[in-house]
């Protein structure tokens, strides 16, 4: 499932992508995104979904998924970003999370029922 939509802004006008995968191959079929899909997300995953604002690299993951993070992939750190993009399916925080696992240019989080993650450019 794929969709799009704009939203007027001061600096002009922000395209955002919503999808959702019901697997690894799936997701790595269809990432919608300029910035290259996450290698964080486990092979074993219920469902995927993904939003972020086209052109910019903002992008948010949700996994749903039973599995940890890959070995290796990712070191926990304190966080250095917060998500710039919001969803339904987004956690409303006040405040992320202080410490998260870094993932190359992603930060992680775990959740209930798997990974929030989003992207942290120069991380």
């Amino acid at each position: 499932m794929l969709a799009t939509g704009a939203l007027a802004g001061c600096a002009g006008i922000t395209t955002t992508t919503d999808a959702s995968f019901n697997s690894r191959d799936g997701l790595d079929a269809g990432w919608p995104f300029d910035v290259a899909a996450p290698a964080w997300i486990p092979d074993q995953v219920r469902k995927v979904h993904v939003s972020g604002h086209d052109g910019t690299g903002e992008v948010i993951v949700y996994v749903d998924t039973s599995a940890g993070l890959p070995e290796g992939a990712c070191l926990e750190a304190p966080r250095s970003t917060a998500p710039a993009v919001t969803t339904g399916w987004s956690p409303n925080w006040e405040t992320p999370p202080e410490q998260v696992w870094v993932c190359a240019s992603w930060e992680v989080t775990p959740m209930a029922n798997g990974w929030f993650g989003w992207t942290a450019p120069g991380v």
